[in-house]
């Protein structure tokens, strides 16, 4: 296995979020933001060893239960590193595992890897598409609900102040 590094954009939270009718899933249309990502390099090992350089993306239970449903080797070193707090609401977890899969050479359908990360969380953002922002997405489901139109050209003005808090 050679070395192989994948990057994933995470996002600003959403232009929109909510419950589809009264008891319809729960939606959402993300905000994306390149500027906000999440790293994974991966090379050789006998075992699964995840590196975060202070920040815990992932715990090893969840990236081998993962990779496993997408029946990827868990193996290998991986440093993990994002550019957004973890916690902070920008994706950093689905991000995170998009990235471990993409370097260790998952290239399959993006759909099948929403059914995994939501297998894997219990929710997704859309991370895995290339439109993110064209989707109007089930998170808890893990599936595409509409196409919406691209949203108007936009630039997002924000950041992060202080420790995530629930």
């Amino acid at each position: 296995m050679a070395v192989t590094r994948a990057r994933v954009a995470g996002h600003f939270g959403e232009f929109l979020q909510g419950r589809l009718g009264a008891e319809g899933p729960v939606v959402l249309v993300t905000l994306p933001c390149p500027a906000l990502a999440v790293t994974a390099q991966r090379s050789p090992g006998q075992h699964l060893h995840l590196h975060g350089g202070g920040q815990r993306l992932l715990s090893p239970a969840h990236a081998r239960a993962f990779l496993e449903r997408l029946g990827l080797p868990a193996r290998g070193r991986v440093n993990l590193r994002a550019d957004m707090p973890v916690g902070g609401g920008a994706g950093a977890s689905t991000a995170a595992l998009v990235a471990l899969a993409r370097a260790g050479g998952f290239a399959g359908d993006p759909a099948q890897l929403a059914r995994a990360t939501v297998a894997t969380e219990g929710a997704s953002d859309p991370l895995m598409f290339d439109a993110p922002a064209r989707l109007l997405w089930a998170s808890r489901e893990g599936r595409i609900l509409a196409r919406p139109p691209a949203p108007p050209a936009f630039d997002v003005i924000g950041g992060f102040a202080g420790a995530p808090q629930r």
